[in-house]
């Protein structure tokens, strides 16, 4: 496994070069379902990809993010985007309510990080603070032409799972700049190379742009 990272740019892009220069926050405002039905998001995309691109494993965002209330929810929604854009295949979808971002770091593992849920601690408005959103393990093949897309909001309508927003009208702010670069990590599965009867496989294992892992199991 090829543990990649795909970083939150401006104007929507998902790319594997971090930012350089200060691009500025992303920006969504998310009323209360008294004032409104409407679910405003966010979403970042790569680039058509120029081969097959398989993941398998579990998959996280590391997002850094302010808001102007003390709490709010994270749903981030991971998609397969077809060639004409159009047509959107949920891979897997998860959230975190801001509050309850504390991660156990003993019991943490890469892309699989172990929120304890156990104390609520409100946030300073304004103030940029780092989550750990994981999402459910999945194994898919983007296809050549299609792209990957996530999708960042506060709550979400589905039957059943409704995760609501805060009662108050909050501003959320996604922040993806030198000092505060945020990034999907997806398990990307190498091909097999072959050259004559010797089968060659990729390095297992690595990261692929960029060596370290910090504590809350963040990989740099």
């Amino acid at each position: 496994t090829i543990w990649t990272k795909y970083f939150l740019r401006s104007r929507g892009r998902l790319m594997k070069e971090p930012p350089i220069f200060n691009e500025g926050p992303d920006c969504f405002i998310q009323q209360p379902l008294d004032e409104t039905s409407e679910i405003n998001s966010i979403k970042y995309g790569t680039e058509p990809l120029n081969e097959d691109t398989e993941v398998t494993g579990p998959m996280a965002l590391y997002l850094y993010a302010s808001i102007d209330q003390e709490d709010t929810n994270w749903r981030v929604t991971l998609s397969d985007v077809d060639e004409s854009g159009l047509k959107r295949y949920v891979l897997t979808e998860d959230w975190l309510k801001a509050s309850h971002r504390a991660i156990d770091e003993d019991k943490s593992e890469i892309c699989c990080p172990w929120h304890p849920h156990t104390e609520n601690e409100s946030l300073v408005p304004g103030k940029v603070y780092d989550y750990v959103i994981a999402l459910a393990p999945r194994s898919h093949v983007f296809k050549t032409g299609h792209r990957i897309e996530i999708d960042i909001a506060s709550m979400d309508n589905t039957t059943g799972g409704l995760h609501i927003c805060s009662s108050k009208t909050t501003l959320h702010k996604v922040h993806h700049d030198p000092e505060y670069a945020s990034y999907l990590v997806l398990p990307i599965i190498p091909e097999t190379q072959y050259h004559g009867c010797v089968g060659i496989r990729k390095d297992r294992g690595m990261l692929e742009n960029g060596p370290e892992i910090r504590s809350r199991k963040r990989i740099r």
